[in-house]
């Protein structure tokens, strides 16, 4: 099956994988976003940001987020 995303279908993607970033990415991924509300932490976009990437960068990050160990 092929699927064709668009810019904005990219960014909901990568937005999607927010429950799934821990400290380990924070390094890679801060200048698009950042931990915030302890003690209640949680991953917050910053949406201007992730509009300037390209849709090859998007699919990179959200690749790099999902990637499972031993991959």
């Amino acid at each position: 099956m092929t699927v064709e995303l668009n810019k904005e279908d990219l960014i909901c993607l990568v937005k999607g994988t927010s429950n799934m970033i821990g400290y380990s990415l924070m390094d890679y991924l801060q200048p698009i976003g950042k931990l915030t509300g302890f003690p209640n932490e949680h991953w917050v976009w910053d949406d201007s940001e992730l509009k300037k990437l390209t849709e090859e960068q998007l699919y990179e990050i959200y690749c790099h987020i999902v990637k499972k160990p031993n991959n």
